[in-house]
């Protein structure tokens, strides 16, 4: 059976050559935190939904970014509030020039069909930037990059984000950043850094997406209010610290 991937129109989105931020279960779970909070805080709408059958409700393996032929997961629908709901990835817009996109971890045989499909859509709506946000585990703190154009790391260094990490980016996003290069659009990717923790690789840092997302402010210039993930985020900070063996 080929892999069946579909969309559902939420509402129309009158947007203008918008940037988008794009961010998915991952590493340390920034990247999620990061969409969540800006889709809660800006406040943003949802518009669109992208879903598929390659998207498990239960992975076979931890994390979830990391998909493996042959163990697709679960099927099924998570219960929210007594609701059901379908795994989706979600569309959502702020005014009439920032898009941001909550992805969802498909399994293998799906992640490159998804990852077309949020590209192309991204594509359609004039997109003229996307800025996919994640983490890397060089430990420390801080953010850096990369990116589609050498002369867009060249403008990251006038914010104080340099590039560092080198090797594989795993899962939708990394896919999604690769398919917009394809397409002509320019791509910049934020790493927050952050600490592994191998028992339970996306246990949430908060304290790096808060990091990561200032960053985003400052570069894309939003009104972001993050006293709500300063609380969070040090609750979070002394949990982790424990879990290590270290002094809180």
């Amino acid at each position: 059976m080929s892999i069946k991937t579909w969309t559902k129109t939420v509402r129309e989105a009158k947007l203008s050559r918008p940037v988008a931020l794009v961010g998915s279960p991952g590493f340390r779970s920034v990247g999620l935190i990061a969409v969540n909070y800006l889709i809660e805080k800006l406040p943003c709408s949802p518009f669109l939904e992208i879903y598929s059958r390659s998207f498990p409700v239960e992975y076979a393996l931890a994390p979830s970014y990391v998909a493996t032929p042959g163990l697709p997961g679960s099927g099924g629908v998570a219960l929210k509030d007594g609701v059901p709901e379908l795994p989706r990835v979600e569309f959502h817009s702020w005014q009439d020039k920032i898009v941001v996109v909550r992805g969802y971890q498909a399994d293998f045989e799906g992640q490159y069909q998804v990852a077309e499909i949020v590209a192309d859509h991204l594509q359609q709506l004039g997109t003229r930037r996307v800025v996919v946000l994640a983490a890397h585990g060089k430990g420390g703190e801080g953010v850096q990059c990369c990116a589609t154009d050498r002369r867009i790391l060249k403008k990251m260094r006038v914010y104080g984000v340099e590039t560092g990490y080198e090797g594989p980016f795993f899962g939708l996003s990394g896919l999604i950043l690769g398919m917009i290069m394809l397409r002509g659009i320019e791509g910049l990717a934020l790493f927050g850094l952050t600490t592994p923790m191998p028992e339970d690789p996306e246990s949430p840092d908060l304290a790096s997406a808060k990091t990561l997302l200032e960053k985003v402010s400052e570069i894309l210039d939003l009104p972001l209010d993050l006293s709500g993930l300063e609380p969070r985020a040090e609750k979070r900070r002394q949990s982790d610290l424990s879990k290590l063996g270290l002094s809180v």
